[in-house]
C-alpha cells in the first residue's frame, strides 16, 4: 500500500502500523452538522451531508463525552470509508448527486473491492473482528459496543427504535459497502465484516440515500431512556 493516499476527499498517510490518518476532523464534521441542519445543506457535497448525518451521532449520543483525542480516532474510523466510499463513486462513473440504486449500489461496492488501495482504506474504516492487526479496528472496536448502550435512534426507517451506534450507524451511515452482496434465497442481501448476512439490498440501498441525500438527522432523531441503577 502506498505510504500517502491523495486521491480521496482528505489527504491520507499512513504511521507506521500502516494505519491511514488525516487531520483533524471535529470542526469540518460539525459545520457541515450546522448547516445541514439550519440550511438544509444546499451548499455541501455528498460526503459532506454523510458527515454531517454522521456528527449527529457524535452529537447525540455517548461519543460527545469522550475526549478530543477518541473522538478524531473515532471520526477517523468513519471518514476512511466515506472518503474510500466517495473515491469508488469517482472511479466508477456513479454521479455522488444522484440517488443510489441497487444498480449503482453494487457498482460501488465491485469498484471499491476492485481496487486494493480503496478497500484498504475502507477495511481499515470500518474495522474487521477480532483483527489481526491494530490497523483493523475501525469502527468495530473503536466505538460500536463499548461506547453507548442506551441511546435508541428514533428517526423512522432501518433500525428505527435500535441502539444508535450498534445498530443505526452500523448500517445507516457506515454501511457494509466494503464487503459482498450475494444471492440467498433469490434475493440480494448484503453481508457484513463476519461474512454473515446483514441486511437486504433494497434496504441498505433507501438507508444510504437517506443518509447521502435525504435525511438531516439532529437530536430529535435520538432517544436517551433513562438508566435505572
Amino acid at each position: 500500500m502506498p505510504d500517502q493516499i491523495t486521491t480521496t476527499a482528505h489527504v491520507w498517510t499512513a504511521d507506521a502500523n500502516g494505519l491511514y490518518q488525516t487531520g483533524n476532523l471535529a470542526a469540518e464534521w460539525h459545520n457541515a452538522y450546522v448547516d445541514l441542519v439550519t440550511k438544509g445543506g444546499a451548499d455541501l457535497t455528498a460526503e459532506q451531508r454523510l458527515e454531517a448525518n454522521a456528527e449527529a451521532v457524535f452529537e447525540n449520543t455517548s461519543l460527545s463525552t469522550l475526549s478530543a483525542a477518541v473522538q478524531q480516532r473515532d471520526r477517523e474510523d468513519a471518514q476512511r470509508q466515506f472518503d474510500a466510499e466517495f473515491a469508488a463513486m469517482a472511479l466508477a462513473g456513479i454521479d455522488p448527486n444522484a440517488p443510489i440504486t441497487q444498480a449503482s449500489y453494487l457498482l460501488l461496492e465491485h469498484t471499491l473491492q476492485s481496487s486494493p488501495m480503496l478497500e484498504e482504506l475502507a477495511i481499515q474504516g470500518h474495522g474487521l473482528n477480532d483483527p489481526t492487526s491494530v490497523r483493523y479496528r475501525g469502527y468495530t472496536n473503536d466505538f460500536q459496543n463499548n461506547v453507548d448502550a442506551n441511546t435508541l435512534f428514533v428517526g423512522g426507517g432501518l433500525n428505527n427504535g435500535k441502539n444508535a451506534l450498534t445498530d443505526f450507524f452500523d448500517d445507516n451511515i457506515m454501511t457494509h459497502a466494503p464487503f459482498a452482496t450475494v444471492v440467498r434465497n433469490g434475493k440480494l442481501i448484503q453481508m457484513n465484516q463476519k461474512g454473515a448476512l446483514e441486511t437486504g439490498l433494497s434496504a441498505a440501498v433507501t438507508a444510504m440515500n437517506n443518509s447521502i441525500h435525504v435525511k438531516a438527522y439532529d437530536a430529535d432523531d435520538f432517544k436517551h431512556p433513562a438508566v435505572t441503577a
